[in-house]
């Protein structure tokens, strides 16, 4: 009973130094078993604290080899400039050239005078300016509703805009256009602005 009474001691904190003036006076006034038993109580107590080191000890050592990791791959808290220069392999963006309205926009139409255009269409772009020297220059005219690009229809301005996103500068595309009434197939090599 003693003993168990002495390991709860011991392990709720107990110095090292107490437990050991203990058991020397205990030792006059015990028989030498339980001297033996209180001095492997008091090892394995100084084993534990050993263990208990090392395992600080481990903590702290992998807390260094992170930080130092993290500073070898440019991660740590420092301001380090971690800009890679990527080479530019995207192609220029396609461009066409044309100042535009969507077809169902009434108002604008009006605004720019092209409420005589000859068409039975509800949806389509039409074409308000080709801009001089453009890739749509000698194709395009004022008034064509655009109805088609590549094999996409097209609705609105945010269609044509979708679809010659997916192009690049130096691609031919094939349009449809309605002009006087009439579809016409045109191909566009698109350019860059």
């Amino acid at each position: 009973m003693e003993n168990k009474k002495k390991v709860k001691s011991i392990s709720s904190a107990e110095t090292k130094k107490e437990v050991k003036e203990d058991m020397s006076t205990k030792k006059e006034s015990t028989n030498y078993s339980n001297y033996e038993a209180d001095m492997a109580i008091i090892k394995a107590y100084e084993n534990k604290s050993k263990n208990r080191l090392k395992v600080i000890l481990a903590f702290i050592l992998g807390i260094i080899a992170t930080i130092a990791l993290f500073s070898t791959l440019g991660l740590s808290n420092k301001n380090v400039n971690t800009t890679k220069t990527v080479k530019n392999t995207a192609k220029e963006p396609a461009y066409i050239g044309i100042l535009m309205l969507n077809l169902e926009d009434s108002d604008a139409i009006d605004y720019y005078d092209l409420d005589t255009l000859e068409t039975t269409l509800k949806k389509g772009v039409v074409v308000e300016t080709v801009k001089t020297g453009s890739p749509a220059s000698g194709y395009l005219k004022r008034g064509d509703i655009i109805i088609q690009m590549g094999r996409e229809d097209i609705d609105n301005m945010d269609d044509l805009i979708d679809e010659l996103a997916k192009y690049s500068a130096g691609d031919k595309v094939k349009f449809v256009v309605e002009r006087n009434g009439r579809n016409r197939d045109l191909s566009i090599v698109l350019g860059s602005k």
